[in-house]
């Protein structure tokens, strides 16, 4: 019997060259698999919590007063942070306010977060939200801290020196930050200024309209003090508590009562004039 090695041969011959490009194929995929799971992995931020003021036992603070977190980070893209007090595992947002989360830059260095409350407040926990410059939540760090804020109206408290370092270097990259825009700042700045004055023009306006309205208009004319005289106590408040923010809420609504009673006035008077 005749048996033909040769073909059987060239059969397995044609086999092997198209078994190699499958193995180099194999192995470019692991290849490119382990690149792709080293440069995640490089990529992902580190980010740790070095500190609190007040310090990790806990304290007492005045309203108003941050709660500061000093945060060490290395990433290679830029990162923000933003702090949030928690109570029985719930966070407590109810007359809270937050550190502003500017971008840090990429590389290695500290940030500060800060919580706060309005109004007497317990807490047992801080955490810090570490978000990528989109606002999209990268990593959340916690520390078990004690802290109550129990509504003294004192000033400004002795805050750690890393806790003013890194407030004043958040606040420069907040300044750094704003858009001035390619136009002119003027009509900005005349705005700010008249809100400002609307301040004392609109307190001038309600003592006069209180001492000197006798008539039918005199419940128009008072009606803006069920508003203003709570926010005058609330911003007397803050100043005392050493906020640096107390005369904002006077300024932003101060210019529509004063518009509003200026024209009340106006009204009055044209009214008593064509009546007489």
């Amino acid at each position: 019997m005749r048996r033909n090695y040769g073909t059987r041969d060239s059969e397995t011959a044609a086999r092997r060259p198209r078994a190699r490009p499958a193995r180099s194929l194999r192995r470019l995929a692991g290849v490119l698999t382990l690149v792709a799971l080293f440069a995640h992995a490089h990529a992902q931020p580190s980010a740790s919590l070095l500190a609190t003021d007040p310090a990790e036992s806990g304290g007492t603070l005045p309203v108003f007063a941050p709660l500061y977190v000093r945060i060490s980070y290395e990433s290679d893209a830029p990162l923000r942070f933003q702090a949030s007090a928690w109570r029985d595992g719930v966070e407590v947002r109810d007359g809270a306010t937050f550190n502003p989360a500017p971008p840090y830059p990429a590389g290695r260095g500290e940030a500060v977060a800060w919580v706060a409350y309005q109004r007497p407040t317990v807490v047992d926990e801080v955490r810090v939200r570490i978000y990528d410059a989109e606002w999209h939540v990268l990593e959340v760090l916690d520390r078990r801290i004690d802290v109550e804020w129990d509504g003294r109206r004192s000033g400004e408290r002795q805050r750690a020196d890393w806790a003013t370092k890194l407030s004043d270097a958040q606040q420069a990259m907040i300044r750094a930050a704003t858009p001035t825009g390619g136009g002119s700042d003027i009509p900005f700045v005349v705005m700010f200024f008249l809100a400002g004055w609307s301040v004392p023009g609109y307190w001038a306006l309600q003592i006069y309209a209180a001492a000197r309205v006798r008539d039918r208009w005199r419940k128009w004319a008072l009606l803006p003090l069920l508003v203003t005289l709570p926010l005058l106590a609330y911003t007397l408040l803050a100043w005392a508590a050493g906020s640096n923010l107390w005369p904002l809420p006077m300024i932003f609504f101060c210019p529509f009562v004063f518009a509003y009673l200026a024209a009340l006035l106006l009204l009055r008077r044209w009214s008593v004039a064509g009546g007489s």
